[in-house]
């Protein structure tokens, strides 16, 4: 499951909802039982997260 919503946090960053997507990589963070992917989940959604107030 967690291989899933990197593709759904794409589609939210594309349709301008960065927000919801720093939250859908959050949660797949939480499910992802490899550290390193885990972290590399957390960078995304922390990107995700400074990305979204400057586009709105």
């Amino acid at each position: 499951m967690p291989f899933v919503v990197p593709d759904a946090d794409e589609l939210l960053m594309r349709l301008g909802r960065h927000a919801e997507a720093a939250e859908e990589l959050e949660r797949a963070a939480e499910l992802v039982p490899i550290r390193h992917e885990r972290a590399m989940l957390m960078e995304r959604a922390a990107a995700a997260s400074a990305t979204w107030p400057l586009r709105a």
